[in-house]
């Protein structure tokens, strides 16, 4: 996959994280925050063991 081509999907992944998050909390996160997100979704990703993004979601929805 190319770089922009990921470049894409890791914002698409991140936008789902956020519309997922807003739903269940209330919170909504703008595009001011994504770095934040990123870098707090990195550290969650640590603690659960899980590789990336797309096994976040599946782990959101179960």
């Amino acid at each position: 996959m190319k770089p922009n081509a990921q470049a894409g999907l890791l914002d698409q992944q991140l936008d789902e994280i956020s519309r997922v998050v807003k739903k269940v909390t209330g919170i909504n996160f703008n595009d001011n925050k994504r770095e934040l997100i990123k870098a707090r979704l990195g550290n969650r990703l640590r603690q659960l063991g899980l590789s990336g993004y797309a096994e976040y979601l599946e782990y959101l929805y179960r």
